[in-house]
């Protein structure tokens, strides 16, 4: 349950500071202080009638619409018994057999219900194979003719309304799928059938075998073809897509290219595609299709001569294309979808054209796929609605801006919408009578060849007096700067006029952190912790050290003992400047100190780390047998981790290190080595004219409501991580189907051994109340800082300047961008 999280919580922290970089851009332009109706957005409302589609208990695979019939396929996995069928035969043939081999005078011995269900499960048994095979021969799992579940396909036909006109089922052999799905305007069915394994031309090279198959409307098979016959002995083939066109031709795309054939199932044409030609097949609003195609720092489209075989010249995108997933087109030539909207294109156009947008039509879905249009201003849909957990299919219908009531409209910028946050402005636009919160997301700005777009793009407008009435904070914004230019308010004056929240209920550390001369300018509804852990035994009980004590710990140590495992001398400064930049720079007063004893000393020691790390080539089980263990046998000694729950520091302790460890930080001359971060963190305007209402909304994320609900991060409440707390001290349970609770045991994988983790005491659990108690200092991610320091240590790191001249240059340098951005 827990292989490789050492690895994973590693690669995790620098994840999410990539993931920060990529935050640094998003959104439409706004207008500040909006306290008016917004107009603009009324024109992207579309209403949700959710079209009743089901085929058995599996969530709905694909959608096609043809003419006034909607067609719609659904995977079902049935028990087999653990027996294949007979090659060639089906499951449900096997059934019937099993049945009729049931002989009238086995049904009369059969006195009970119980006794004729042994006498088919038998008489079952013996059907399946040419001789019989008893209960004990039932191949086992890993054997040959076992055979887990048999998959079903079920189709089924609706009218536009949802109504189901027919429906039939598809059985597959064993050991089979199917990809891709279409239909005609005849009503007839295609499917790709893909039996895994079956292609043996090359025992070398095992590969699934494909067919493209037809049925009729009642679910009668019209025809098949064998697909991927003419390729190599040592080449791959596998079928992503299925299309048709209006003359009723089918369109099949490949990893190796486009395949037409005719109704009649004869082939007319194909055209070769190459590994960068393998994006979506696209029909165009004029018929045609074309092909989506990859390219080193973009998406385009290729269109396609179905006559002469050829492809067009790549059509570039004129926006961030890899941030939409693409669907065939009628008004326009095709459709944009991301986690906001839907948008429009034509080829040849300078930009899309918004059509719908998600909040604005109070819709809480992450995307809408299989998007089909049906008639004006309205298409079909499907959408995974993450408040009920399952997929919907549904008509989408533009609603006229007259019909929409004019409401107070407030802003609410960000560079990224979390997805709770997403979901609370969706809730909270549904239920005020009086106001509403627009979203600007920063991150549209985005693009291939600039990633600080966005981020770019939210500073200028802040700072050129657009701010909105809400900003969702993020580390890399000149947030000192923007406080001093009193564009935020006094969180607290709030605080004293709510009758039910109160702000000494919450982790006095967090609101520290995020205040300045008294007053509080941010909200955090949780967090995280990043720090560095280490063995009780090597480093102490006490949090905090200085580059000094690691030194002296490290001479102690021979040479085959590391400090930090696998970390480049880029990782060392990086974790500095992320972990503890406040040592070196005082954005209160301005001060810098690069040209430190300190700094050099920490130069020094990212110096014995290497400039990269060598992994070995293939599967070499010792190496991560070795890396596996090197904490608990104090081989390495210090691990880079983010804290998140009670369980990531149980986990880490009894299972990576083997004993008590110490949340000890990176060193530092102030010994303040660990660091905040919140998933999301909010801001009021100073200057908005609802301000009041502003509080409304973003105090819900500090409600109980809220804040029991948070998972994978501390809620910043005392009385719920008080909870999380107690349960920390309990085994994990689930709930049986008959409600009970079944009490289990968490688990961390070590070279190929399950550790068991027991239950935290409460004495280990107030150790991690106090360590998060004592952290009071954010998270910094500056790119311009890390880039300047990676810039001027290279010299330093060839051995072309030593370590005084590299310091005082980036003293320098830093002083200057910190007093440009204060």
């Amino acid at each position: 349950m827990r292989k490789g999280r050492r690895i994973r919580r590693v690669i995790s922290l620098l994840l999410v500071f990539i993931m920060m970089m990529g935050l640094a851009a998003c959104g439409k332009k706004t207008d500040s202080n909006s306290s008016k109706t917004d107009a603009d957005s009324k024109n992207y409302v579309y209403s949700m009638t959710e079209i009743p589609i089901k085929l058995g208990e599996s969530d709905i695979s694909y959608v096609v619409i043809q003419g006034d019939k909607i067609y719609a396929s659904a995977f079902n996995y049935v028990d087999t018994g653990a027996v294949n069928p007979r090659d060639g035969e089906s499951t449900a043939a096997v059934e019937e057999q099993a049945k009729a081999t049931i002989t009238t005078e086995e049904t009369a011995t059969a006195t009970t219900t119980d006794e004729a269900a042994t006498a088919t499960d038998e008489a079952a048994t013996t059907a399946t194979t040419d001789e019989t095979i008893t209960a004990e021969e039932v191949p086992e799992e890993g054997e040959a003719g076992y055979v887990e579940s048999l998959t079903e396909v079920l189709v089924g036909v609706f009218d536009l309304e949802g109504t189901k006109i027919s429906e039939y089922k598809v059985t597959l052999p064993a050991e089979a799928g199917t990809t891709g799905f279409t239909a005609d305007a005849n009503g007839n069915v295609y499917m790709v059938l893909d039996e895994y394994g079956k292609d043996t031309s090359n025992p070398d090279n095992i590969r699934d075998q494909y067919s493209l198959i037809s049925y009729n409307e009642q679910g009668d098979e019209n025809w098949r073809v064998k697909l991927g016959e003419n390729i190599g002995p040592d080449d791959w083939y596998y079928v992503n897509q299925l299309m048709t066109n209006e003359d009723g031709n089918i369109v099949l795309q490949s990893n190796l290219g486009l395949e037409f054939y005719g109704a009649d199932s004869k082939k007319i044409n194909e055209v070769k595609l190459a590994e960068e030609e393998s994006g979506n097949l696209i029909c165009l609003k004029d018929g045609s299709f074309a092909i989506i195609t990859y390219g080193e720092n973009a998406m385009g489209i290729k269109k396609v001569d179905l006559a002469t075989g050829k492809l067009s010249d790549t059509i570039s995108f004129p926006f961030n294309s890899y941030n939409y997933s693409y669907y065939s087109g009628k008004d326009y030539d095709l459709y944009l979808v991301d986690s906001a909207g839907i948008y429009g294109f034509n080829l040849g156009d300078e930009n899309y054209t918004k059509i719908m947008d998600y909040v604005d039509s109070d819709m809480y879905a992450s995307n809408i796929y299989n998007i089909c249009p049906i008639g004006d201003n309205s298409f079909f849909g499907t959408f995974y609605d993450e408040t009920e957990g399952t997929t919907r299919c549904a008509k989408f219908t533009k609603v006229d801006p007259a019909d929409i009531k004019d409401k107070i409209t407030l802003t609410l910028g960000c560079n990224y919408l979390d997805s709770d946050v997403r979901k609370h402005v969706i809730e909270y636009n549904k239920a005020s009578a009086d106001y509403r919160i627009k979203v600007v997301d920063y991150s549209s700005y985005n693009t291939e060849d600039d990633y600080q777009a966005g981020q770019n793009k939210m500073n200028t407008d802040i700072a050129s007096g657009n701010m909105p009435d809400i900003l969702m904070t993020n580390v890399s914004m000149p947030l000192e700067s923007y406080i001093s230019k009193g564009l935020f308010a006094d969180v607290n004056t709030f605080f004293e006029k709510d009758t039910e929240l109160k702000k000494e209920d919450y982790l006095s550390n967090i609101w520290d952190a995020l205040s300045k001369d008294g007053k509080l300018y941010q909200v955090a509804p949780s967090f995280y912790i990043f720090t560095v852990f280490g063995k009780t035994s090597e480093v102490g009980s006490e949090s905090g050290w200085t580059m000094d004590d690691l030194q002296n710990l490290m001479a102690s140590k021979g040479e085959d003992v590391k400090a930090f495992n696998e970390m480049t001398r880029q990782d060392v400064l990086n974790y500095s400047m992320w972990l503890s930049s406040s040592q070196f720079i005082d954005w209160a007063t301005g001060k810098c100190s690069f040209d430190s004893e300190g700094f050099e000393k920490l130069l020094t020691f990212a110096s014995q780390y290497p400039e990269e790390i060598t992994y070995p080539e293939g599967d070499d089980q010792s190496y991560w047998e070795n890396y596996q263990t090197m904490y608990r046998e104090g081989r390495a000694l210090l691990m880079p981790y983010t804290i998140s729950s009670f369980d990531d520091y149980n986990s880490c302790e009894q299972g990576t290190f083997g004993g008590d460890i110490t949340p000890i930080g990176f060193p530092t001359e102030n010994k303040k080595g660990s660091a905040l971060n919140f998933n999301s963190t909010f801001a009021i305007s100073g200057k908005s004219k609802n301000q009041e209402e502003a509080w409304q909304f973003v105090r819900y994320f500090l409600t109980d409501e809220y804040q029991s609900k948070l998972e994978w991060c501390f809620p910043i409440k005392y009385s719920q991580l008080s909870v999380l707390a107690e349960n920390a001290q309990k085994r994990p349970f689930y709930l049986d189907e008959n409600g009970e609770k079944v009490e289990y045991d968490n688990t961390f994988y070590l070279n190929g051994v399950d550790v068991t983790i027991t239950p935290m005491t409460k004495e280990k659990t107030d150790q991690v109340i106090s360590f998060i108690e004592s952290v009071d200092q954010i998270m910094s991610y500056d790119n311009n800082i890390t880039d300047i320091i990676q810039e001027e240590t290279a010299p330093y790191f060839s051995g072309q300047k030593n370590v005084k001249e590299v310091s005082d240059i980036i003293q320098s340098r830093i002083q200057i961008y910190v007093n440009e951005n204060r």
